[in-house]
């Protein structure tokens, strides 16, 4: 169990999953804490609520569609506010992360959990450029996606909330994902997935391109997943 299971194991009550897409967030969530009454989960994708929902057979668990910079709670609300993985996907961030203080409970606890972008290893960039033009693409189609942030740039933001005992975990495997059949198959073909939805467009050429050479850079560089940072801490 690291330092943020461990934390997680004494949260209880009513927790919020900011940007929760699939569901996969809330889930990781709810099997580490001690026990919850009601557990929700916000997106502003239908079709992602359409498919988180189906993960849980658990009347406590809810999802609703709303942004996260415009949370539709009262102040005080939630004994956890978490965003893992998607603060990426926010149009602003800093606004969104003000609104999951205001939603939390004097004494609950702020987790945000996130990638970053600088000071990677070969591997690991491949997995940041990889997703900034994931990103890329996604935008030309109005989908919010954007390039991670750099390491510092997460800390600054979590600081400007003013939390107690603010406390930083770094995550950093490293490990050569080149020989992984199953995840290198799903990379392949989400990269494919993603090349179909520019190909044969001549204004997005060069867009194109930058996604064969990725395919290429998979193959020749490989791949490890990128350092990340956990940031929690408490509401005063």
């Amino acid at each position: 169990m690291d330092k943020l299971e461990k934390r997680l194991s004494d949260i209880s009550g009513k927790i919020l999953d900011v940007a929760a897409g699939r569901g996969s967030s809330l889930k990781y969530l709810i099997d580490n804490i001690n026990g919850f009454e009601q557990a929700v989960g916000i997106d502003y994708s239908e079709k992602n609520l359409k498919q988180a929902i189906q993960q849980f057979d658990d009347e406590r668990v809810s999802f609703e569609q709303m942004h996260a910079e415009n949370l539709e709670f009262d102040d005080n609300q939630f004994d956890l506010s978490a965003v893992v993985n998607s603060l990426h996907h926010i149009d602003d961030p800093q606004k969104a992360l003000h609104e999951m203080y205001r939603v939390l409970k004097p004494g609950g606890l702020l987790l945000v959990s996130e990638m970053y972008s600088d000071n990677q290893s070969e591997q690991q960039m491949t997995h940041v450029l990889l997703h900034h033009w994931w990103a890329d693409v996604d935008s030309i189609s109005d989908i919010p996606h954007y390039h991670t942030f750099k390491r510092q740039e997460l800390i600054d933001m979590v600081e400007n909330l003013k939390l107690k005992n603010l406390e930083i975990m770094e995550y950093n495997e490293d490990k050569d994902l080149s020989r992984d059949k199953e995840t290198m198959s799903y990379l392949l073909n989400a990269t494919d997935d993603y090349l179909s939805r520019i190909e044969n467009k001549p204004e997005h050429k060069e867009l194109y391109q930058t996604g064969i050479d990725l395919k290429m850079r998979l193959s020749e560089t490989g791949i490890a997943w990128a350092k990340g940072l956990a940031i929690w801490g408490k509401k005063a």
